[in-house]
């Protein structure tokens, strides 16, 4: 079984894309004319500081993961992403085309910038099984966990100045915990307001049948056209379950091969951690 698997936020870099834009000159300049800027300056170069920045960033890696899979000379048996990688996972798929996603991911990009109104804290240890349990006994009901990423990592969405508050009670507990560089607590109940938006969006758009299968992130199942809209609106709110995910998929098929499709390696560190 052969699962390609996209990344998502935080798996941009400069440089990105270099090895396949190349190759694909009328998707570049179709794509900058979308997006209102050069969207391979803005990958090779990052010369005003975008990057990173949430509006850029999630178009800018959808297109070189889209991009990356469609220089593949094999494909996969199915697809899988996390997160923002859902929609190249898509978009391989065969339910929109590579002009149509990164359309929808820029109007997903807008929404989830505009909700600045928390950010996010990775977690890493030993013994995250009961993790829940340790922030109701520290009383932190307001903080959501955003992604079950490994065996060893967690993140959390909140309000900066709660996890900043929570930080150093973590590490009284042995856990190690960083503050990451995102303007927006995604992936948790701070995301709403953007996944209702996305929602009243999303419902105005038909989608093509599914050419591969495409495994979801939140909840392992294969994902089909009659619950797709629902899916890419409650992500937002949602946590990603990644381990739980590849745990299962590890333990349903013996022979398993994870391909990460797009910039860096986080997804192939992630599988590593997890049994």
């Amino acid at each position: 079984m052969r699962i390609y698997m996209f990344p998502g936020q935080g798996s941009q870099a400069k440089g990105m894309g270099k090895s396949v834009f190349g190759r694909f000159p009328e998707q570049c300049d179709s794509a900058s004319k979308l997006l209102g800027y050069d969207i391979v300056d803005l990958c090779l170069n990052d010369s005003n500081n975008q990057l990173n920045q949430t509006y850029y960033t999630q178009p800018a890696l959808y297109f070189v993961s889209a991009l990356t899979f469609l220089s593949e000379d094999d494909k996969p048996d199915c697809l899988l992403g996390h997160s923002l990688g859902l929609y190249a996972a898509l978009m391989a798929a065969g339910v929109f085309s590579l002009e149509e996603g990164l359309e929808i991911v820029l109007k997903r990009a807008k929404l989830m910038s505009e909700a600045n109104n928390g950010s996010m804290m990775a977690v890493m240890g030993d013994d995250l099984i009961k993790f829940e349990d340790e922030l109701i006994k520290l009383e932190f009901y307001d903080i959501d966990i955003a992604n079950y990423n490994s065996d060893n990592q967690i993140v959390l969405s909140g309000s900066q100045a709660r996890l900043i508050e929570l930080q150093p009670l973590l590490e009284n507990l042995s856990y190690k915990a960083v503050l990451l560089p995102v303007s927006g607590a995604f992936h948790s109940r701070y995301m709403r307001p953007a996944s209702v938006a996305f929602l009243d969006y999303l419902s105005k758009k038909t989608f093509n049948d599914f050419q591969l299968q495409v495994i979801s992130s939140i909840n392992g199942e294969v994902l089909t056209t009659s619950h797709l809209i629902e899916e890419l609106a409650y992500q937002l709110i949602l946590p990603v379950r990644w381990q739980p995910v590849v745990s299962y998929l590890k333990k349903k098929w013996q022979s398993i091969e994870f391909k990460e499709i797009g910039p860096g390696a986080v997804l192939h560190r992630l599988n590593n951690q997890i049994n």
